[in-house]
């Protein structure tokens, strides 16, 4: 292991909400949590390079779901938390 990074509760919500929002995917929280590190502290840092991520599927029920998705949205839109769109990949 090279290092330990922190992110937020906040940032995984708000990469819940972005992943939704821009890719269609219902994620888990513990694959936002690596999408919200890979696009918060650690964005400089793997600047020009190819990062791949596997994210797995809603281990959650729809209701927290909801829930957490909305509390990103409402960071996104009112704090700016984390500031970055996802872009689907192209066919």
């Amino acid at each position: 292991m090279d290092g330990i990074v922190r992110v937020y509760d906040d940032a995984i919500c708000q990469a819940m909400y972005y992943t939704f929002r821009d890719m269609k995917l219902a994620v888990a929280p513990a694959a936002a949590t690596a999408l919200a590190a890979l696009l918060g502290p650690l964005r400089e840092q793997l600047k020009g390079k190819k990062v791949a991520l596997m994210v797995c599927g809603s281990n959650l029920d729809a209701g927290r779901f909801s829930e957490l998705v909305a509390r990103g949205q409402v960071l996104a839109e009112n704090h700016g938390v984390l500031l970055f769109q996802l872009q689907p990949r192209s066919p």
